[in-house]
């Protein structure tokens, strides 16, 4: 056992000085996110419910926490490349990028998640992947620095960026983090899919959710090499997650897209899910809607856009509801026909909207 196993106890201030101002913080908020790293009272647990009933455990840093996070991510982490089969957590890419790697040829699907992801990724590979990854970064910004004293800015990085040996869910350091941890399993997967003489196979994976497609039916024997990548990778494979069809059998959807003639489209239990808080927020009084209602209906639009060219016909009538009841945070193209409603318009005027989604709304 080596002191890599433990959390860091102590930093020379010096050094502790030079780590905050290379990541864009002062060092007493150094100071203070570091100890708050170390503290239970540094995260906050909550639970958030899953489809299937269960609940999904977030660990939110403190607001100390979380900029240290945040900062380590942006001047550091993100200059770091990623496995090009990425797409959760990964600049410009996303859940709609993932799936339409897929689209154009994708007839049978393998669909596995990462059982416990984060809490896979242990203390001391975290303080690996800063040493191997971001170790060519510090020795660039700070040359002076002994290998000793490199040494501990990464046992610092590695207490920024752990909670209780492991990667915390809800640290925004810890997406990119689980993306270089999967680098390996990545590299694996991809060249069993190579040597598998499947045409036109494709693999992408968005965060913990693993995806492998072709032409042509998925042989069984791919599954159990594709599992034994997986457990060599250091990960498990979740075994109620784990799905394999062909589109004879249903339509392929994949992290909540449909794949639909070459392109994407969004299942129709989502699309009436949409219908339902359109229709709700439209028969709201503008005064009764707050900033997250309007959120969550400009998410969702923002959503749409990058998936369909115009409005998807089932939203046509609760959206201009929508429009109609609250044209003054709600602004569209004034795109009418003859009966005063906006069928036809391209969302390009939509305002407050993130460009490029991560996620969706799920």
């Amino acid at each position: 056992m080596t002191a890599h196993d433990h959390p860091l106890t102590s930093l020379d201030p010096a050094l502790r000085a030079q780590l905050a101002t290379l990541i864009g913080l002062s060092d007493p908020q150094l100071e203070c996110a570091l100890n708050d790293a170390r503290s239970p009272e540094g995260y906050h647990r909550y639970e958030l419910p899953k489809g299937n009933g269960k609940v999904r455990v977030i660990h939110a840093p403190s607001d100390a926490l979380k900029l240290a996070q945040r900062l380590t991510l942006d001047r550091l982490l993100s200059r770091v490349p990623v496995s090009p089969f990425a797409h959760g957590f990964a600049l410009g890419k996303s859940i709609i990028t993932n799936a339409r790697v897929h689209a154009s040829t994708a007839r049978a699907v393998l669909n596995l998640d990462l059982q416990d992801a984060f809490p896979s990724v242990s203390e001391r590979h975290v303080r690996k992947l800063f040493e191997w990854r971001v170790g060519p970064l510090l020795k660039v910004s700070l040359p002076t620095l002994s290998q000793a004293e490199r040494g501990a800015l990464y046992d610092a990085l590695t207490t920024l960026c752990t909670r209780d040996g492991s990667l915390p869910q809800g640290a925004p350091t810890s997406g990119y983090l689980l993306n270089l941890a999967c680098a390996r399993l990545d590299r694996m997967i991809f060249g069993l899919a190579l040597r598998s003489g499947l045409p036109q196979v494709r693999y992408s994976r968005y965060a913990d959710d693993l995806t492998i497609t072709s032409s042509a039916p998925i042989p069984p024997e791919f599954h159990l090499s594709v599992i034994r990548a997986v457990t060599q990778s250091g990960f498990k494979v979740n075994p109620h997650k784990l799905h394999s069809y062909s589109d004879a059998h249903r339509a392929i959807v994949i992290c909540g897209i449909r794949l639909y003639r070459g392109g994407l489209a969004l299942p129709g239990a989502t699309l009436k899910r949409y219908r339902a808080l359109f229709n709700d927020v439209a028969s709201t009084p503008s005064e009764q809607v707050d900033e997250t209602r309007r959120g969550e209906v400009m998410g969702v639009l923002g959503y749409l856009r990058h998936i369909y060219p115009s409005c998807p016909a089932p939203l046509v009538k609760p959206l201009n509801r929508v429009i109609n009841a609250h044209p003054s945070w709600l602004k569209l193209p004034r795109d009418r026909d003859d009966k005063g409603t906006y069928r036809s318009f391209t969302y390009a005027d939509l305002q407050a909207m993130n460009t490029t989604p991560t996620g969706g709304p799920r």
